[in-house]
């Protein structure tokens, strides 16, 4: 199966069920193992839908990717083998250990995870402004990473105000291009000053 193809299969077999989604969803959006035959050929079951016998599905047996792993047999950098963890518990319920898999992941993959945990918890959406804040930044190809998580945590709830979160992640970045690093603190209550 060509890789977009597959890429689409697996995404028709996940479909409706958010963590699984999500994690077969980090998987594709990493791009290193749906180009690899011996993981393909291996975990990846390809069929078609028994509901209108048309539409192709596949689905990942993340037990036996995960057993292969940890035994040598599918041999992999220190990247794809924390995604591959990260998808697997994500879609697969498998254990991962937070601290060792989270860390080290560079800039695009730290996005893409947090995407995918958005997306298991039900709250993905591209639309809504609250989620528009909470961004991944990287600065000058370097392994310094800023989440806007404590901006957006001045946001009132119940009131989406995403020009706070704005407003703090402008001032972090302007603190960020005068040299010094810190952490923006939540805006005061009450109506946000544009």
């Amino acid at each position: 199966m060509i890789t977009d193809d597959l890429a689409t299969a697996l995404r028709s077999c996940a479909v409706g069920i958010y963590p699984l989604e999500a994690g077969t969803e980090l998987l594709i959006a990493n791009g290193a193992f749906l180009h690899r035959d011996d993981f393909t050929s291996r975990f990846i079951t390809t069929g078609t839908s028994i509901s209108d016998g048309t539409t192709p599905m596949a689905d990942i047996d993340w037990d036996a990717a995960i057993t292969a792993l940890r035994s040598g047999e599918l041999p992999c950098s220190g990247g794809e083998r924390r995604i591959l963890l990260l998808s697997a518990s994500l879609a697969g319920g498998i254990p991962v250990d937070l601290q060792d898999t989270v860390t080290g992941l560079d800039d695009r993959n730290t996005a893409l995870l947090i995407t995918a945990i958005q997306h298991a918890s039900g709250s993905y959406s591209p639309d809504n402004p609250w989620l528009q804040c909470v961004r991944l930044r990287a600065w000058n190809q370097k392994s310094i990473i800023t989440l806007d998580l404590l901006a957006a945590n001045s946001l009132d709830s119940h009131a989406h105000r995403p020009h706070a979160c704005r407003l703090e992640y402008a001032r972090h970045w302007h603190t960020r291009a005068q040299g010094r690093v810190v952490v923006p603190q939540p805006a005061a209550t009450g109506p946000a000053q544009v």
